[in-house]
C-alpha cells in the first residue's frame, strides 16, 4: 500500500503526543469530516470543534489550520457578512500555524490559499509550492484537491494550479516589459 509510509508517520507522530494534544487532534479531525460536508451548519460546527481543539492545545499547528480553514470557507461561500473579516482571519491563523510548525502541510496550504484569494500570487505560489521531503501527506492534499474538484469547490475557492500559473503569468509579463524596457534603452543609446 502506497499509503502506509503516511500512516507509519502519522502513527509515530501521535505516539509523541501527549494526552491534551491527542485530545486536541482528535477535535481537529471531527472538524474535518464536517469541515468537508460543505454546508454552512456542518461549518459551523466545525469551526466550534477547531475552536475547542485550540483552546485544548494552542500550539497545535493542525488545530490553528483547521480553524482557518472554517474561515476561509465562510469567505469563499459567502457565508458570512464580512468577508474580508473572514479572510483576515484564515490569514492571522495560517500565519500562527506555520509559526507554530513551518513544515505543516495543512499550514503552508491554507496560507497558499488564502494569498490566492487576496490576489497575491508569488506568495501563494510560494507556499504552496513549498513541502518538506520529510512530511509524508503530500498525496493526502493531493487526495484533497481532487474531492474539492468533485463537489464543485473551484468555481468558489479557486485551485491550487491556478494560483500558481497566475503567478507565472505575472512573472513572464514582468521579465517581457523588463526585456521591452532593456531593449528600448538599448536602441535609445545606440542612437
Amino acid at each position: 500500500d502506497a499509503r502506509l509510509p503516511d500512516r507509519a508517520a502519522g502513527s509515530e507522530r501521535a505516539m509523541r503526543l501527549g494526552p491534551e494534544a491527542l485530545s486536541a487532534y482528535d477535535h481537529v479531525l471531527r472538524s474535518e469530516v464536517l469541515f468537508l460536508r460543505f454546508t454552512r451548519d456542518d461549518n459551523a460546527e466545525a469551526r466550534r470543534l477547531a475552536e475547542m481543539a485550540v483552546e485544548i492545545d494552542p500550539k497545535s499547528a493542525q488545530a490553528h489550520a483547521q480553524l482557518g480553514l472554517t474561515h476561509c470557507m465562510d469567505h469563499g461561500c459567502g457565508w458570512v457578512g464580512d468577508r474580508a473579516r473572514a479572510l483576515d482571519a484564515a490569514l492571522g491563523l495560517a500565519r500562527h500555524a506555520v509559526q507554530l510548525d513551518e513544515a505543516n502541510c495543512r499550514a503552508r496550504w491554507l496560507l497558499g490559499f488564502v494569498h490566492n484569494f487576496r490576489r497575491e500570487y508569488d506568495d501563494a505560489r510560494a507556499h504552496l509550492r513549498r513541502r518538506s521531503p520529510s512530511i509524508p501527506t503530500t498525496a493526502r492534499w493531493r487526495k484533497r484537491t481532487r474531492t474539492w474538484r468533485r463537489f464543485g469547490m473551484e468555481e468558489k475557492f479557486g485551485t491550487v494550479g491556478s494560483a500558481v500559473e497566475m503567478a507565472q503569468r505575472s512573472r513572464t509579463q514582468r521579465s517581457r516589459t523588463q526585456r521591452s524596457l532593456t531593449n528600448t534603452k538599448s536602441a535609445k543609446d545606440t542612437r
